[in-house]
């Protein structure tokens, strides 16, 4: 086995068949050429597409490997033997009750005979092109470029349509992003508004407030009156520089950049002294 490794065409063969195998891998790599198709290297892809060489129509890569064909030998009498004696010792019995080991167990063998592999498009399709005794991997190459052309013209066809999705999932993407991002503005603006209402009321509270208290001023006790005119005459600048209605500069408005402001770190209006 040659490969997989980027650059190096995957091989699973016989040391016979290796001569005849990379003829016909120069064969087609030729023929690719000459359609004005590139052979280039290419790297692993997921679990099933392994690193190797590839034959590059349009923007689609279909990587090429050869692989000698394999049969399964029936078991021998020694190896079912062998097997019902390891079973007896596991105490297992095969899933279905059998007394043979399963068909997975087979050994295989190689046939001589090659096979070439392509991927699947899209679609799917045909990805691989056997000989046997109907007849040479040679005579079979003509349809394997008849198949590479059919499929990339098919590719290309479903490549623009995934494209096109992609593209509306991108577009999709982007209205639900400015839409949340609209909500947390107007949801941010609904906040500011009712802090906003509430300063304002609070500063007619307090003004009421003093008010009332500075009517009690002339009662009080000497030694109370100048504590308290001091208290109603902080409370007085506290009441008016809190005020959204007095000081419109509070208010922010529709402003957008104040409103990410405001979601990063706003929380109402405060005291300045």
């Amino acid at each position: 086995m040659i490969g997989p490794r980027s650059g190096i065409v995957h091989l699973q063969l016989s040391r016979p068949l290796l001569g005849r195998g990379l003829r016909i891998l120069q064969a087609v790599f030729d023929e690719a050429e000459r359609r004005g198709w590139e052979v280039a290297e290419v790297g692993k892809e997921g679990y099933l597409r392994r690193a190797g060489v590839a034959i590059v129509v349009g923007r689609h890569a279909y990587r090429v490997e050869l692989h000698e064909q394999t049969e399964t030998v029936p078991f021998t009498p020694d190896e079912i033997r062998a097997w019902r004696e390891r079973e007896s010792r596991r105490r297992i019995r095969s899933m279905d009750g059998s007394e043979l080991p399963g068909p997975q167990l087979k050994r295989k063998r190689a046939t001589g005979w090659l096979g070439l592999m392509l991927p699947d498009g899209y679609e799917g399709g045909r990805a691989h092109w056997r000989e046997g005794p109907r007849g040479p991997l040679e005579g079979k190459l003509g349809s394997v470029f008849r198949t590479l052309e059919e499929r990339a013209g098919r590719d290309d066809v479903r490549a623009q349509e995934a494209a096109a999705r992609r593209h509306e999932l991108r577009l999709a993407e982007e209205r639900r992003v400015a839409q949340a991002r609209l909500e947390r503005v107007e949801a941010a603006r609904a906040e500011r508004l009712v802090s906003e209402v509430a300063a304002w009321e609070r500063s007619e509270r307090v003004l009421r407030y003093v008010k009332a208290l500075e009517g009690r001023l002339p009662q009080l006790p000497d030694e109370d009156r100048g504590r308290v005119q001091a208290w109603c005459e902080w409370a007085l600048r506290f009441a008016h520089q809190t005020d959204p209605v007095r000081n419109p500069s509070l208010v922010v408005g529709l402003d957008g950049e104040r409103d990410g402001l405001f979601r990063s770190g706003w929380r109402g209006i405060g005291v300045g002294l």
